[in-house]
């Protein structure tokens, strides 16, 4: 049985994280402060914590307890993060300088922390959350593809490249 609902959880992590939303606008203004500048805000991922097992032949999965709370938790987290970033560049000429970056969706196979046949890439015993070398090598490649598909978007100018 759970101990609150979903709604509940989304209703607490929404409250508590007001206050990080005026703390990341704070930060985002002042980065951009700097005329040059150019912001790209990466989203958390969903963690996927499956463990894959072969139970009398069969490939079965089994997912960690609480981890719908733990998704509705990601899900207000990158909603605040992304709103924070929505209300800097509604400033001015900000919305060509700053721009938030979604890290979904992926396929859960590709960063499951428990799945015993692949090497994880987030570490296990933290709800699946912080990412190992390798998710940061995932972050990097999306961040990188981004960057690629829409240079000016992102900010990148042509000299950078060389």
């Amino acid at each position: 049985m759970a101990l609150f609902s979903i709604d509940e959880v989304k209703k607490c992590a929404a409250r508590e994280l007001e206050k990080s939303k005026v703390h990341l606008e704070n930060v985002y203004e002042r980065l951009l402060t700097v005329p040059t500048n150019h912001v790209i805000v990466l989203g958390y991922h969903t963690p996927h914590p499956a463990v894959h097992e072969s139970v009398f032949g069969r490939l079965i999965d089994f997912y960690l307890p609480r981890y719908a709370e733990v998704q509705a938790i990601i899900a207000e987290i990158n909603a605040t993060v992304h709103q924070a970033v929505a209300d800097v560049a509604s400033q001015g000429d900000n919305h060509l300088r700053i721009h938030f970056l979604s890290m979904e969706p992926w396929p859960a196979e590709e960063h499951q922390c428990l799945d015993t046949r692949h090497e994880p890439w987030v570490i296990s015993w933290d709800f699946c959350i912080h990412p190992t070398e390798a998710g940061y090598r995932q972050f990097v490649d999306r961040l990188v593809s981004f960057v690629r598909a829409d240079p000016a978007a992102a900010g990148f100018r042509p000299e950078w490249g060389s």
